[in-house]
């Protein structure tokens, strides 16, 4: 449409960003591709922009501690064939918060949680099915009961938060808050669910 408004200034430096590692990659080496990452990540640093290359992806965050210990690890988990759809999701969800869509973040988060059940074996065409299969087939319950207990509550929250307050289902209007509590309870949920360090219960 030739009236449409261009895109925020700031979204055409992170596209352009983006693009300049690509290239980079493509014509160097992965190496140099990781220097250039690493200079950008301080540079963002110094001047205090919320944004970091993580594995190639520029993303934005609310938290740098939240995002070593929830975010990141979330990412480099998700990365393969098996969880393509869970990555491909979780990357949407935090575009989306850059973005200014929190609705549409919410969605996606949710969407990431129920790939990542779906590439672990669960059946289900929805989030509260799969966390029932996901406890019958001991990926929540066993030994550590009451922390599986907090996870699968932490996960109905997560059903229900995209239920009420994503952009599939309108009841009241989402703000970048509620996106960024979707997308760090997920990612903690799903790195927890994918750790290949974290013991495997028996149902």
């Amino acid at each position: 449409m030739l009236n449409s408004a261009p895109p925020p200034a700031s979204e055409l430096v992170q596209d352009a960003l983006a693009a300049t590692w690509v290239a980079v990659r493509e014509m160097t080496s992965k190496q140099t591709a990781e220097v250039f990452a690493r200079d950008v990540n301080e540079v963002l640093a110094e001047h205090r922009l919320a944004f970091k290359f993580v594995e190639g992806e520029l993303i934005p965050f609310s938290s740098d501690e939240l995002l070593q210990k929830i975010v990141e690890p979330a990412l480099r988990l998700l990365i393969g064939q098996k969880f393509a759809g869970a990555h491909s999701a979780y990357l949407n969800a935090l575009r989306e918060i850059g973005g200014g869509s929190p609705a549409d973040a919410i969605t996606d988060a949710g969407t990431a949680l129920q790939e990542c059940l779906v590439a672990l074996g669960c059946r289900g065409n929805a989030l509260g099915p799969l966390i029932k299969d996901a406890k019958k087939n001991g990926l929540l319950g066993g030994h550590d009961q009451q922390l599986m207990d907090g996870i699968e509550k932490f996960m109905h929250w997560a059903n229900a938060d995209r239920n009420t307050t994503g952009d599939a289902h309108w009841a009241s209007e989402a703000v970048v808050a509620d996106a960024w509590l979707m997308v760090h309870v997920v990612g903690a949920l799903m790195v927890r669910l994918v750790d290949p360090g974290k013991p495997r219960t028996e149902v």
